[in-house]
């Protein structure tokens, strides 16, 4: 327990509420004073966890490279122990990381490829634990791609997939 009455778990659940909120200097704050508790490589799902939250709140901050650097450890420790619901949140936040690294005024098609690859690899384990969340991110975030190659189409139906399910490709409101 800390000082805000909470675990140490759920630190990393209260750093992603404040920078959600926009409370950005709080959950900074919360990071300088735990980060070397829970950010240590012993290999639990804890330290991954609190990895990624980390990891949202640089992006939250525009610390992209920071938040790269997060990604990719958690991304390594879910790896190798096949840890699909870590797996799934590291992709998402990887796309999210390099869509903040792309120039929307002229994209980089190669990175743009690489996020989209993040995308699929994240839906495809979604869909196989039915982590419908962080789904519906990894649909927006598909949607997004698509807008920044220039396909409005395609992002129209990320968008529909993400709000109404899979089975709306092809029907539902015009958006």
């Amino acid at each position: 327990s800390n000082s805000y009455g909470c675990s140490h778990y759920g630190v990393h659940e209260l750093v992603l509420t404040l920078a959600r909120s926009g409370d950005l200097d709080a959950a900074m704050q919360m990071v300088t004073r735990y980060d070397s508790d829970l950010a240590p490589p012993d290999g639990s799902k804890m330290s991954a966890d609190w990895l990624l939250a980390v990891a949202e709140l640089h992006l939250y901050r525009g610390e992209v490279t920071r938040a790269r650097e997060r990604v990719d450890r958690a991304q390594r420790w879910a790896l190798v122990r096949d840890a699909k619901l870590v797996l799934c949140w590291s992709f998402s936040l990887a796309a999210r990381v390099g869509l903040a690294s792309t120039n929307s005024d002229d994209p980089n098609t190669t990175m743009l490829a690489g996020v989209r690859a993040d995308i699929e690899e994240g839906l495809r384990i979604a869909s196989s634990i039915g982590a419908s969340l962080h789904a519906i991110d990894l649909r927006v975030a598909m949607g997004r791609v698509e807008l920044l190659l220039g396909a409005p189409q395609r992002a129209q139906v990320s968008a529909r997939v993400a709000l109404f399910g899979a089975r709306c490709e092809d029907r539902g409101p015009s958006l």
